[in-house]
């Protein structure tokens, strides 16, 4: 279980009763002191668990509001090396249809929390529901009468400055009456507001608790059909209607109507996307997710939407939105932490400049004057440029090092890619003998059972080829995955270049079957270039012992 230096455990048992009167011409500073210095009537949420928390897990972190209510959020974890290396990874669809609003691109996250247990675990929070009606009158200072399970329906027709107004009236609330019980980085406070583009997507699709190709899939992975799953437009799922949040299974991180029931508000400015990047205008507020009036065929992960913030009638608002709160941090908590980041980025670029072995540099001229985005062609023309001995001996001695830096990078890239199309030859080869290993045992059984073979050796029998499936898919998954990362980390110019050295090498060993299994895997890695995704159906039929 993820731990925070002072928000203690995750499940927290206590609220508190606050009055709040409406902003009214000058009252509004005292209405708003009024709210947050309120007395608790007691460090315990009064409210039913089901009706804030219907779904109780162990990663569960609960935070007290007004009138006695709650609110639970999930941690969502991130792989990080340090406070300066964050994690890449995709972002949007591969759907040419959607390619302008929902192109695929890379995003960047680091936790805004650190793990005391494990250093190379940052994270955020994330709500695990979305904001229920019951949930927003109570932090607005209107508590509800009693908690209901109309009540646990979300609030809806919200727009981007509702939802930044209620966050604010939250962390405020929160700060002034349970400082203790929010998570804390590095000594300074966390606070609620809305998650970000990408952290919003990053936990829809189900962040580090699914592989790397089901990451980039339509829909998170679903054990079941989507009905089980996702509130949508059909007569036999939400009908028209918001329903209570909950009631359907979660996505793998756990977090609930995710996809469907509410569109949620985020906290970034609407962008259209172009070729792997997001455009330049900044419009209206983003929602994601779908709503309950969404089709079923329209049902994805990467889902986004533009609404206006205003409209001929003033401010729009749209009666399928509502929000997901997250938590955070600030980034630069102390003077200390400050110089932690100075320090660390220096130490990055000294790796960087690291010689490993000698190389001369390219010789490249350009005209004094022009800027190139080649550094030793650069750093040529500075070293002309400069009237100095010592800095243009200080500039060439600099040039050598870059060269032999990005010699060896590129040998390591090279080799990484032969290696790889290695790995994905064996896979193959691997994955299809796995295949005739289970047809010629699936055989063997239908004897058996035509020949008399006793009940108690047919169920150990069929128990073993059970378990030589499951093992199979498994691999089949891996083999994905390594599609996946392939294919996403190096260019198919860079791959098919080492598929031909690597053809060299085997021709002259005699390996000629290896390059057949080979081209293979590079099919499914220029597959997967082409379409950005993955389709494991297809791939698991391809090693099937039915086929």
């Amino acid at each position: 279980m993820i731990r925070t230096e002072s928000a203690g455990d995750h499940i927290l048992k206590f609220g508190s009763r606050a009055l709040y009167h409406a902003f009214v011409g000058g009252m509004a500073a005292l209405a708003l002191l009024a709210f947050v210095l309120a007395p608790a009537t007691a460090d315990t949420v009064v409210w039913d668990e089901k009706f804030y928390n219907p779904k109780p897990g162990d990663s569960d972190f609960t935070l007290p509001t007004p009138c006695g209510g709650a609110m639970t959020f999930l941690p969502v974890a991130l792989a990080s090396e340090s406070l300066m290396r964050d994690q890449s990874f995709p972002l949007g669809s591969s759907d040419p249809d959607n390619a302008f609003t929902e192109g695929t691109r890379t995003a960047y996250l680091s936790g805004s929390f650190g793990d005391v247990g494990d250093q190379a675990r940052r994270y955020f929070y994330i709500a695990k529901y979305e904001l229920t009606a019951d949930q927003a009158s109570a932090i607005r200072g209107d508590c509800p009468k009693k908690p209901s399970v109309k009540g646990r329906i979300p609030a809806l027709g919200l727009n981007w400055h509702d939802a930044v107004s209620i966050s604010h009236l939250y962390s405020h609330w929160l700060v002034k009456n349970h400082p203790d019980r929010l998570p804390r980085e590095d000594g300074q406070i966390g606070y609620v507001r809305l998650p970000t583009e990408a952290e919003w997507e990053y936990s829809a699709r189900g962040g580090l608790m699914v592989s790397p190709s089901e990451f980039v899939g339509r829909l998170f992975p679903l054990d079941e059909k989507v009905d089980a799953y996702i509130w949508y437009s059909s007569t036999s799922s939400a009908n028209g209607k918001p329903r209570p949040a909950g009631l359907k299974k979660p996505n793998p991180l756990g977090l609930h109507d995710i996809i469907g029931n509410a569109e949620e508000i985020v906290f970034d400015s609407y962008r259209l996307t172009q070729f792997k990047r997001l455009h330049g205008q900044a419009g209206g507020y983003q929602v994601r997710g779908a709503g309950y009036l969404t089709d079923k065929s329209a049902l994805r992960t990467s889902y986004r939407q533009e609404i206006p913030h205003f409209d001929a009638n003033g401010e729009k608002r749209v009666p399928t939105v509502g929000v997901r709160f997250a938590i955070g941090a600030p980034v630069i908590t102390s003077r200390e932490r400050l110089l932690s980041f100075r320090k660390e980025w220096n130490s990055m670029l000294s790796e960087l400049s690291e010689q490993t072995e000698e190389a001369a540099p390219k010789k490249v001229e350009i005209g004094l004057g022009e800027q190139s985005d080649n550094p030793l062609a650069e750093l040529n023309t500075l070293s002309k440029a400069v009237q100095s001995d010592e800095i243009r001996e200080r500039l060439n001695d600099l040039s050598l090092r870059v060269s032999t830096l990005i010699d060896t990078m590129e040998r390591q890239r090279r080799a990484a890619i032969n290696s790889l199309l290695r790995q994905g030859g064996l896979y193959e080869q691997s994955l299809a003998g796995d295949a005739n290993v289970i047809a010629r045992f699936e055989k063997a059984i239908e004897t058996m059972k035509k020949t008399g073979t006793t009940a108690s050796r047919l169920k150990r029998i069929l128990r073993a080829q059970d378990e030589r499936k499951s093992a199979h898919e498994g691999n089949v998954r891996l083999y994905a995955d390594l599609i996946v990362s392939t294919g996403s980390t190096f260019d198919i110019g860079a791959i098919s270049s080492q598929r031909s050295t690597l053809n060299v090498e085997l021709k002259e060993r005699k390996f000629e079957d290896m390059i057949l299994l080979v081209e293979r895997f590079y099919k499914e890695i220029k597959g997967f270039k082409k379409s950005n995704s993955i389709d494991f159906d297809t791939l698991m039929s391809k090693f099937s012992a039915e086929k």
